[in-house]
C-alpha cells in the first residue's frame, strides 16, 4: 500500500476492498476449506430483560467493548502526537511530509491500528455469528451506512451513526418485517442512497470547499 500514499481516498479504498475480499478472503477459504467455524464463547450467555426488551449478554458485552475502543480511539487521535500526525497525514500527506512528519512510518502505524481494530471487530462479530466467508460481507454492509451517516472524517460521528442505524434496523425488523419480509436487511442500502442524496458529507463530516 505504500505506493498509494498521496493518491485519492477512493482509489485507496477500492484497492483495499479488492485485497480484502479477493486475496485475503480467498486465502482464508483455502486454509479453512470454506467450512463455517464456531468460535469458543468469550462472553457469558443469557438474556438481560430491561422492561419488556430482552438483551443478550453477548451483544451487550460486545457493545461495551466497542464503546471502550471508541473512547481509546478518540483519545488517541485528539491528545497524542501520533494520533495528530496520523490525522495530518490522512488530510494531506505532501504537506505533512514537508512539515517533518514521517509519512511512511505513520502510514505503517495506521495499517497496524486498522488491522488490530479489524481483528477485534471480527472477534466480536464471531462471538455472535457463525464464522464463514460471508461474515465480512455482513460487516461491510452495516459499516458503509454507518460511516456515510456519521461522516468519514468523524469517529464520534461513526459511533452515533452506528447507534442510529442499529436502532432503525431493530425497529424495522420488529414492526415492518412481519408485513414486508426482509425490509430490515434492505434498510442499510436505502439509507446509503438517502444519505448520499441529502447530506453527502454525513452528519458530522467536513464539508469540502473548492476554490475556483
Amino acid at each position: 500500500m505504500r505506493p498509494m500514499i498521496g493518491q485519492s481516498g477512493l482509489t485507496t479504498f477500492i484497492l483495499t476492498m479488492v485485497l480484502g475480499f479477493s486475496v485475503i478472503q480467498g486465502i482464508a477459504v483455502l486454509l479453512f476449506k470454506g467450512q463455517p467455524q464456531a468460535m469458543p464463547p468469550i462472553f457469558p450467555s443469557g438474556t438481560l430483560t430491561v422492561g419488556s426488551l430482552p438483551i443478550q449478554y453477548e451483544r451487550l458485552s460486545a457493545f461495551i467493548v466497542a464503546a471502550m475502543m471508541f473512547l481509546v480511539f478518540v483519545s488517541y487521535f485528539r491528545f497524542t502526537r501520533g494520533g495528530l500526525a496520523m490525522r495530518a497525514v490522512s488530510e494531506d500527506p505532501v504537506v505533512s511530509q514537508s512539515l517533518g512528519i514521517a509519512v511512511k512510518r505513520i502510514s505503517a502505524i495506521s495499517w497496524v491500528v486498522g488491522c488490530l481494530s479489524a481483528a477485534a471487530g471480527g472477534i466480536l462479530l464471531g462471538s455472535m455469528l457463525p464464522v464463514d466467508q460471508s461474515m465480512g460481507n455482513v460487516a461491510i454492509i452495516h459499516a458503509l451506512p454507518v460511516v456515510l451517516l456519521g461522516g468519514i472524517e468523524s469517529i464520534p460521528g461513526a459511533f452515533i451513526g452506528a447507534l442510529i442505524i442499529g436502532v432503525a434496523e431493530r425497529l424495522a425488523g420488529t414492526y415492518i418485517d412481519p408485513h414486508v419480509t426482509g425490509f430490515s436487511q434492505l434498510l442499510p442500502f436505502m439509507l446509503i442512497v438517502v444519505i448520499l442524496i441529502i447530506r453527502p458529507h454525513g452528519l458530522f463530516g467536513l464539508r469540502e470547499i473548492r476554490r475556483i
